[in-house]
């Protein structure tokens, strides 16, 4: 009994997770990261399929392995109520990144 509850547990985490991680997580969008350092007061940023780019405010929040052009799937909202010095792309906050 307990062996199978294991196994159901196992494979309800694992199908959590793999929606993350796949082009079918419902309302996930697909960018790309990019290191934007160089640039004052900005950092990683993302880049949307379609150009836009994506100035997160949260993106240490998560654990992840952060390399330039990394393909990361993601959930965000737009802020508005948030000033940053960066003047690239729009202020977002991630509800969910993860690698491809």
């Amino acid at each position: 009994m307990i062996k199978k509850n294991i196994i159901t547990l196992l494979a309800f985490i694992f199908l959590l997770t793999s929606c993350a991680t796949t082009s079918n997580c419902k309302g996930c969008v697909e960018g790309k990261l990019i290191d934007n350092s160089a640039l004052d007061g900005c950092g990683w940023l993302i880049e949307l399929e379609n150009g836009k780019w994506l100035n997160p405010i949260n993106i240490n929040e998560y654990n992840i392995e952060k390399s330039n052009n990394l393909i990361v799937h993601i959930k965000y909202e737009e802020v508005n109520n948030v000033a940053t010095i960066c003047m690239s792309g729009k202020t977002v906050k991630l509800s969910l990144i993860n690698p491809k």
